[in-house]
């Protein structure tokens, strides 16, 4: 999604599988999420829509959004029912101009990094981020897709015109065989809004 201050709905079919009216008792979620139930009384052996509301704004964080939501019901066994909610925001560019987009960032990453072979030993590595454009580069979000890779520190922005060096840290702990992992950058480049940097690695 794209991030704005407008709510953003999708609908989803559930189900009351039992013989029992169902009834949503209780709802635990963050200010930037909603829920409705149609109807908020489920017939028994019937079917419902569950509409999903979210506010890129009220959250206020690019990248990949992950959020555990919880429903209370009036059943008698398994009442409190556990949620997933997920989501990727990134910058909108909606009303950008062609003179702003002519002035616009522009990035340029190593999309692929080879580590080499695991001995047990974590694995130090760096990428390069360069900013071609006219303007700065911002990196709204950096996000591996697994917890064995630690950075050391990142910048907000990169100049116009110049390169910058990520330094990050590679654990294999209890990790085997040929790794694929990825980081997800999230920047205000409209041409690249979101960049990928493959990290391969063997771990025996």
């Amino acid at each position: 999604v794209k991030m704005s201050n407008d709510w953003l709905y999708k609908d989803f079919e559930i189900r009351n599988a039992s013989r029992e009216v169902l009834s949503i008792k209780n709802v635990t979620l963050p200010e930037y999420i909603t829920l409705d139930f149609f109807p908020k009384q489920i017939p028994a052996e019937s079917q419902a829509v569950l509409r999903v509301g979210f506010n890129p704004k009220k959250k206020n964080q690019y990248g990949f959004i992950q959020e555990s939501i919880s429903i209370e019901t009036n059943e008698k066994e398994d009442a409190v029912k556990a949620l997933t909610f997920f989501a990727t925001v990134e910058e909108n560019f909606e009303n950008l101009s062609s003179e702003e987009k002519a002035k616009s960032p522009r990035i340029y990453v190593d999309n692929k990094i080879d580590l080499g072979n695991y001995k047990g030993q974590n694995i130090k590595s760096r990428f390069v981020v360069t900013n071609a454009g006219k303007t700065p580069l911002k990196l709204l979000a950096v996000q591996p897709n697994c917890t064995c890779i630690q950075f050391d520190s990142l910048p907000e922005k990169i100049e116009a015109g110049k390169s910058v060096s990520i330094y990050f840290t590679f654990s294999g702990e209890h990790r085997k065989g040929s790794l694929q992992k990825f980081i997800t950058l999230y920047t205000n480049d409209p041409n690249k809004p979101v960049e990928r940097v493959m990290i391969t690695v063997f771990s025996a």
